[in-house]
């Protein structure tokens, strides 16, 4: 898939409200309007839209992979700063194809997209472990999510490694860690994306989301 139709780092999306300060009129009127839902997408087999009337989510997604099969996770919550989740789901699927360097997407990309699909709510933010961005330009694993996704729902990378370069990656420090996590996104501004995963729960580097998608991935 090219650079160019997954647009730049600094694409132009206007993601749902997700500021924590109660519920807008203005994400009350987006609430009754026609959305995109991973649910609606699944039964149509395309980017469909569907009506909305629940409360928008968050997700953590997350992969295991394992010889005999790939399990993905997401964890639902309502609110950045939540310290519980709202749902989970999981998926077991088939082995995962081989890992080819710098085409990653290609193997968690599919697990992704089956857990997502058990997502009934809408969602204003979709958060990956790894990279939207390998570089200038250079999509990954979250800028295909994000196209896979008819670029409906804003995607946040947060990675733990330095890939390379760090491109168009924010660091930042959480808790009493000075090494830092890497931020980047797609469908909202990367300075944006980095302060709500500042915010997010948890005294540590991680946050509590982020750490219970891994164990439930790894332990389902």
């Amino acid at each position: 898939m090219p650079a160019s139709a997954l647009g730049s780092p600094a694409s132009a999306h206007t993601p749902p409200d997700t500021s924590d300060s109660g519920v807008s009129a203005e994400r009350a009127a987006r609430v009754q309007r026609t959305v995109w839902t991973p649910s609606t997408a699944r039964s149509a087999g395309a980017c469909s839209l569907g009506a909305a009337e629940e409360a928008w989510m968050l997700a953590c997604v997350d992969v295991d992979y394992r010889p005999d099969v790939t399990v993905a996770a997401c964890v639902l919550f309502r609110g950045w700063t939540d310290a519980k989740e709202a749902g989970h789901l999981v998926e077991r699927g088939p082995i995962a194809e081989p890992y080819e360097p710098g085409q990653f997407y290609r193997r968690e990309l599919p697990h992704l997209l089956r857990v997502l699909a058990g997502v009934q709510e809408p969602l204003e933010a979709i958060v990956v472990d790894g990279y939207v961005w390998l570089g200038e330009d250079k999509p990954g694993l979250g800028a295909h999510l994000y196209e896979a996704l008819c670029r409906a729902v804003p995607v946040i990378g947060v990675a733990k490694t330095p890939y390379v370069t760090t491109g168009p990656a924010l660091p930042i420090v959480r808790g009493q860690s000075l090494k830092p996590l890497l931020i980047t996104a797609i469908g909202m501004e990367t300075a944006t994306a980095a302060e709500h995963i500042r915010r997010m729960h948890g005294s540590s580097r991680l946050p509590t989301m982020l750490k219970f998608v891994d164990r439930l991935c790894r332990e389902s």
